[in-house]
This record gives C-alpha cells, sequence and structure tokens, in this order.
C-alpha cells in the first residue's frame, strides 16, 4: 500500500490551500487604511460644525464721546442667540464719571434701543451705554460702522453723552468660520480620494 501523495498526479504541483488564491494581502491593507482615514475624516468634520456657533469678540476701535471722552475695550457677542458675554468697556471721565462696565456689575442686551443695538446696562439699572450699528453684528465678524445718532452713554439720563467716532471690528484670529472651511474641504478632498481608490481596488 503506497502512502497518499500531496502532489497533485496530474500537474505536479502541491494543492493550494482551500481560499488562498482569493487571498490578496494589498486589498485587506487597502481597507484598513480606507477604514483609518474615514475615522479621521469623520472627527475633524464634528470638529468642524460646532465651530460655526461659536461666539466671537467684538472691539471698540477709535470711540470717543461729544465731551472729548473715550471707550474702549471687547465684548464677546453670538449673533445667533442675540446673547453676549465677557465685556469690559472702559470709558474715561467728562461730563460723566470714568466707568467699567464688566460683567461684575452690568449686563448686556440686545435690540432694546432699536435694531442692531447693544446695551451694557449696570445693575443698578441707572448708568448704561448703547451702541447702535448701520448694519446687524453677525458671527461671520468684520468691521461694523456705529450708528452716531442713537449711540450714548447715560447716567439716569439726566446727563449723557453722545458717541460722535469709532467702529467695533472683529480679529482674524478670533472668527472662526475660516477655519471651519478649512477642515470641511479637508475631509471633503479626503473622502473624495479615499472614494478613487476603493474604486481601483
Amino acid at each position: 500500500m503506497h502512502a497518499a501523495s500531496n502532489v497533485d498526479n496530474q500537474s505536479g504541483a502541491l494543492p493550494s490551500p482551500p481560499g488562498k488564491a482569493d487571498f490578496k494581502p494589498g486589498k485587506t491593507i487597502m481597507r484598513k487604511q480606507i477604514l483609518i482615514q474615514l475615522s479621521l475624516a469623520a472627527a475633524m468634520f464634528g470638529a468642524a460644525l460646532p465651530a460655526q456657533a461659536i461666539p466671537i469678540t467684538w472691539h471698540l476701535d477709535g470711540v470717543t464721546f461729544s465731551d472729548g471722552a473715550t471707550a474702549s475695550g471687547s465684548f464677546v457677542y453670538d449673533a445667533d442667540t442675540g446673547s453676549g458675554s465677557l465685556f469690559n468697556i472702559v470709558t474715561t471721565a467728562g461730563v460723566l464719571p470714568a466707568f467699567t462696565y464688566d460683567v461684575g456689575n452690568s449686563g448686556l442686551y440686545s435690540n432694546g434701543f432699536g435694531p442692531n443695538a447693544i446695551s451694557f446696562f449696570t445693575n443698578t439699572g441707572y448708568r448704561y451705554f448703547t451702541l447702535s450699528f448701520f448694519e446687524a453684528l453677525t458671527n461671520a465678524g468684520g468691521t461694523r460702522a456705529i450708528n452716531f445718532a442713537s449711540s450714548w452713554d447715560c447716567d439716569n439720563c439726566g446727563t449723557y453723552r453722545r458717541v460722535n467716532a469709532g467702529s467695533v471690528s472683529t480679529r482674524a484670529s478670533e472668527v472662526p468660520e475660516p477655519a471651519t472651511a478649512l477642515l470641511l474641504g479637508t475631509a471633503l478632498v479626503m473622502l473624495g480620494g479615499m472614494r478613487r481608490r476603493s474604486q481601483r481596488a
């Protein structure tokens, strides 16, 4: 009796293990790379979405009053919700005493004196500073000219001074949209590249 041979009697070649002919290491590695890149793209896309809702900081630029006093500082404002926070506005002395509006002694309110207006009211309700703009503040940032006819600093409105110069603006590094666009663009490029690779595979 002869021992069973592992050699194919017709071809003389060793038989292939089941399924070996269908095994393609390169294809498996490619699939893993695609899964990793898809995860990265999804993470980047997810990180980009909240950035659109982040409030931005507006800075007072060259703001002066009719009595020669000035106002400087900044405030954080979310145009989507019409709410503000983290403000610090310093006014110098003139017909009114010098005063600093901040979150410890005041609140920020929008559209109380008409459209496109914000007001800093002290907690006592007597002293307040109103800024009105020709164009609405938006989360896209930019520069907004002040409407001098309806912008003033007032002490119970017995004594007041009008704003007669200045504007508010954002700084490029503080506006989230360009970063959002970059992340979304990168994610779309990655997804397009992965689709082409999968089609070639």
